[in-house]
């Protein structure tokens, strides 16, 4: 509904309350009547990915190899809805499965829930885990992995989750730096250094309908927009630290006009972090080295849902 022009500046909310309460034949009651009561939500909607980082130029002599995300790299959040088959991070990648809760919390891709009008008054974003695609062990540029760990007691077998973080289907959580480079997660390094490399080189748009864009700038924008680390944390973690957009933004109902949409986030320029290797438990010659680093990001939006009460 377009709210007629009273010189009087109009948020996005105010334009979706004026809409749901619109009397009918000038009769508020009939509205609730002819419509059913409404309801509003103000819980997240939240949406996850893997950014993929190469692992290149191994040098098991000085212990050093060199993580690199490629410029071009683009990831759609909110593209899939639970149950779908979640996104490679890259063509090479371990089938994670399909996903969950912990993964979205939209029902279809691309589209709000239930029929809804999500009016965005808010952006956060947050990191992690990470997870190894080809965790192995290595003597260096040219010489193939060999599946790590391999060194378990006879007659035994590798546990099915270990064996998925080694395949990078599980994350991995090593605050000791036992398997991952300290640059990853050694407590030592006073912030997320993946995270932080990315930050000032990636952008990021709204993309509604594949048609129409609304730039958001760069991923330094966007806080963290709920709990974590005060270390590891972009920026205070609190749930109100966000990037704030008190116009709003509209994500339509289905079979609306922008009614489908994405937050795309763009690589503007490659990345690369030198990483430090650790040596491996079979061969003090040999380092551990994953083939990639995926680490996640969650995207949130935060803002108001509305949407008539089911029937049922």
């Amino acid at each position: 509904m377009d709210a007629t022009h009273t010189g009087k500046f109009l948020t996005r909310r105010e334009v979706l309350i004026a809409k749901y309460d619109m009397a009918v034949d000038g009769d508020p009651a009939k509205s609730i009547k002819a419509r059913g009561p409404y309801t509003v939500s103000t819980k997240p909607l939240h949406s996850t990915l893997l950014v993929p980082f190469e692992v290149v130029n191994v040098d098991a002599d000085n212990q050093v190899a060199f993580a690199v995300v490629r410029k071009g790299t683009t990831l759609d959040f909110f593209s899939y809805g639970i149950g779908d088959q979640l996104p490679l991070p890259q063509p090479q990648a371990t089938n994670r499965g399909k996903a969950t809760d912990a993964d979205t919390n939209i029902s279809k891709a691309k589209q709000t829930n239930g029929s809804a009008n999500f009016c965005i008054e808010a952006l956060s974003i947050s990191a992690g885990p990470f997870y190894y695609q080809d965790l192995g062990e290595t003597g260096g540029e040219g010489n193939p992995l060999v599946p790590f760990p391999t060194q378990i007691p006879t007659g035994e077998t590798l546990d099915k989750d270990v064996q998925s973080m080694v395949t990078g289907v599980n994350g991995i959580a090593d605050p000791g730096s036992i398997v991952a480079p300290p640059q990853v997660y050694s407590p030592f390094n006073l912030e997320n250094v993946f995270f932080e490399g990315i930050q000032p080189r990636c952008s990021l748009q709204l993309l509604w309908d594949e048609q129409r864009t609304e730039k958001l700038g760069t991923l330094r924008n966007l806080a963290q927009g709920g709990g974590g680390s005060i270390l590891r944390s972009n920026g205070n973690p609190l749930c109100s630290n966000a990037f704030r957009v008190e116009e709003g933004y509209l994500w339509a109902a289905v079979g609306e006009t922008d009614s489908e949409l994405v937050v795309r986030m763009t690589v503007n320029e490659a990345i690369v972090i030198p990483i430090t290797l650790n040596d491996s438990p079979l061969d003090d010659d040999d380092v551990i080295a994953p083939e990639w680093i995926y680490m996640a990001l969650q995207i949130k939006l935060h803002g108001f849902e509305f949407k008539y009460e089911s029937r049922n």
